[in-house]
């Protein structure tokens, strides 16, 4: 018997194509869930994960091309992006658990400062242009 959909549009993948028209799902390696056009939902939440990484760079780039953002603070953002994006780190990457904890720390601590010091104002205008520029956005992703 055919499995019912999910929450989300989600469903156990079959081998078969449903008498609905949808394409064949098939089956993932790790028997996870599967949404109707065969996308593992692995895959949908790096999606996810991806569309709001794109929407906090367009608020972050909207922040710094801003007349009234103070000078201080583009230049936080921009050496939190710079250490983010270099290969030379204060703690090394291949030391574990530390080499990955110092980005985790310094660049979110870099941008929370940075942020302190703009204007709600120039905030929520730098909100209203990245929400405008992002098309999957009021699609609750």
């Amino acid at each position: 018997m055919p499995s019912q959909p999910e929450s989300g549009g989600l469903r156990k993948p079959q081998n078969h194509t449903t008498n609905r028209g949808l394409a064949s799902t098939g089956s993932t390696s790790d028997g996870g869930l599967v949404n109707f056009h065969g996308e593992s939902f692995v895959m949908l939440e790096w999606r996810a994960f991806a569309s709001r990484v794109r929407g906090r760079v367009r608020y972050y780039r909207a922040l710094a091309s801003h007349e009234r953002t103070p000078c201080i603070s583009k230049w936080l953002i921009g050496l939190a992006i710079a250490y983010l994006m270099s290969p030379v780190d204060l703690i090394p990457d291949f030391i574990p658990v530390l080499g990955h904890l110092d980005d985790l720390l310094i660049v979110p601590g870099l941008i929370a400062i940075a942020l302190l010091m703009v204007p709600e104002d120039v905030k929520s205008q730098a909100r209203m242009e990245e929400e405008r520029s992002n098309p999957d956005s009021g699609r609750g992703t």
